[in-house]
């Protein structure tokens, strides 16, 4: 009896061991819309425009701080109709060029993550994942910052990629000039932890 007992004991304490490792290791963050902003930039020879949205939804984030490294994947949605750059006419042909009717949302997933230099407070980040613009899905790789502030994780990035990348045309421009191919995408999001996993 006193031998199951101790044995009772040893894998209790076991399992507090891990319970304890696993909680200093692993950080799971939920996105805050409000605080988040996503630009996309483009334009034509000629004429340049920004599209803002703060409606990207998804998450959240399961981190290995010590590592800083991603644990499980994670998602990220954006409604391509929530993108506004200020001009009517020019949202109804980023929504077409888009294919908002047969794909409504961007999404993007977060597939792995590297950190380049710094630590848990700040550093720099390789964020690899899949992008679906469209109904076509491409790898995507972008560099990021990540800072710890008081209101959260805020991190900032950039991504350059192409609309003929997702098999998209771009629009014309008044029906006489073509914008350009390439797209600027940035973004800054803040992220809030869970408490149970502080």
């Amino acid at each position: 009896m006193r031998k199951i007992t101790l044995l009772y004991g040893i894998v209790l304490a076991l399992v507090l061991l891990y319970a304890v490792l696993a909680r200093a290791e692993a950080a799971v963050y939920e996105l805050k819309p409000a605080a988040t902003r996503v630009s996309v930039k483009g334009g034509s020879p000629l004429h340049g425009f920004t599209g803002n949205s703060s409606a990207l939804t998804g998450g959240p984030i399961e981190l290995d701080e010590t590592a800083g490294t991603l644990k499980a994947p994670a998602e990220l949605r954006l409604p391509v109709l929530s993108i506004g750059t200020g001009n009517e006419a020019r949202d109804h042909a980023l929504q077409y060029t888009l294919r908002s009717g047969h794909r409504p949302e961007v999404v993007y997933t977060a597939l792995s993550l590297e950190r380049l230099d710094g630590d848990e407070r700040s550093g720099h980040y390789r964020l690899s994942g899949r992008m679906d613009v469209g109904g076509a899905s491409r790898d995507v790789v972008t560099e990021c910052e990540a800072v710890r502030e008081p209101a959260g994780l805020r991190v900032r990035g950039r991504l350059d990629l192409s609309l003929s990348m997702f098999g998209l045309r771009p629009p014309g421009l008044a029906g006489l000039m073509r914008l350009r191919d390439e797209v600027e995408v940035t973004y800054e999001t803040l992220w809030t932890q869970r408490p149970e996993t502080a």
